[in-house]
């Protein structure tokens, strides 16, 4: 799989794949896709709020609102893999997961070490969730992160895929070593 390197790239007839693939679309196709909102703060990525319009025949159910990160161009290669591969290898091994779990629905994740570039095709959550204005947090997103990391915690718990395919049990010499690196730094 390629990475998208730029907002041109996402077209209807690649969408129309990428949601086949996820088995969101198993009838109609994308018709058009717009993009409504930039969201160019992040120092790695830009990302791209879109609205998506279907052909007749498309399921009620296919997402029509979506959420598009893309790598920055300009961005130090070894920045880009840093913080691109680690969160393209996250959505990737909780894929078959997320509907038990407290993430974002992605439909797609791609991570290109050649170039090396990112992208990830998430739902827009902006119309059902939002996020603090200030760097005073309140009661009420204090709560909700708790909830939400206790829902992850649970969820892992003995999972018989840590260790197997996601993520590595903690062991003491793991641990010391953690230990050594952030007394380090």
């Amino acid at each position: 799989m390629t990475a998208l390197t730029t907002i041109e790239q996402a077209s209807p007839e690649w969408l129309t794949e990428v949601l086949r693939r996820q088995g969101c679309l198993p009838s109609g196709q994308v018709r058009a896709l717009s993009v409504t909102r930039v969201h160019a703060e992040q120092v790695y990525s830009i990302s791209y709020f879109l609205t998506v319009t279907y052909s007749s025949g498309a399921p009620a159910t296919a997402p029509t609102q979506l959420f598009l990160k893309l790598s920055r161009p300009e961005i130090d290669p070894a920045m880009v893999a840093w913080q691109g591969e680690r969160e393209v290898l996250m959505y990737q091994a909780v894929a078959r997961d997320q509907h038990d779990l407290p993430v974002i629905p992605c439909y797609d994740a791609v991570y290109d070490a050649e170039r090396p570039a990112y992208h990830l095709l998430l739902a827009d959550l902006s119309t059902t969730h939002d996020q603090p204005s200030s760097w005073t947090i309140s009661d009420y997103y204090i709560t909700q992160t708790v909830d939400c990391l206790a829902r992850l915690h649970a969820y892992w718990w003995e999972h018989s895929r840590l260790n197997n395919g996601v993520g590595e049990l903690a062991t003491m010499e793991w641990l010391a070593t953690e230990i050594d690196r952030l007394q380090e730094a």
